[in-house]
């Protein structure tokens, strides 16, 4: 009995522990295409590894800081090598303002 028991609530926290992290936003989520969708970075250089990774071959045009709801993110401008212009978010809270 006491072995039943311990197996109920071991499935039981499993699923509880699985239900709340498929709640949270997954990496894949965050793609930076949107202040909503901002990458959190820790660094300026982070941002630059983070583009050129994900836009290769793009131009930058522009660096931009965006504000909204007390949040901070820097807008980085690209252009891609078919001309298409793109934009990518970084919330920047972990290091902005705090040297």
């Amino acid at each position: 009995m006491k072995i039943k028991l311990h197996f109920t609530w071991s499935i039981i926290l499993l699923l509880f522990l699985s239900s709340c992290a498929t709640n949270k936003t997954s990496n894949d989520e965050k793609d930076g295409t949107s202040i909503e969708k901002a990458i959190k970075v820790g660094s300026v250089n982070e941002e630059y590894q983070i583009v050129k990774k994900l836009c290769e071959g793009c131009t930058i045009d522009g660096q931009s800081l965006v504000s909204k709801n007390n949040k901070n993110y820097d807008r980085i401008d690209l252009t891609k090598p078919n001309g298409e212009a793109i934009s990518y978010y970084f919330n920047i809270d972990s290091f902005f303002g705090k040297w």
